[in-house]
């Protein structure tokens, strides 16, 4: 998850929340804060989550060294 979240150009902050709270068990339903500032599979820690749903920061400012070819906004994610 931490070469993926990399890849992927996501803060290392988040990376390291998401895999502590898959770690304990915590669900998605548990993260609503953090899920109403996700988008395109980027799930933010609690930090940047309550910057972006405060409209301090967008999204695309957090993504940085992306390793991945495709800009962050072009990929989309189908919820099943």
């Amino acid at each position: 998850m931490l070469k993926t979240g990399r890849y992927y150009g996501y803060p290392e902050c988040c990376i390291k929340q998401l895999i502590h709270d898959c770690d304990i068990g915590i669900k998605f339903v548990d993260r609503k804060n953090r899920l109403k500032a996700s988008k395109n599979g980027f799930v933010p820690c609690s930090k940047h989550a309550d910057l972006i749903n405060n409209n301090k920061i967008k999204i695309s400012s957090i993504i940085k060294n992306r390793l991945c070819s495709q800009p962050f906004e072009k990929i989309s994610f189908k919820l099943i």
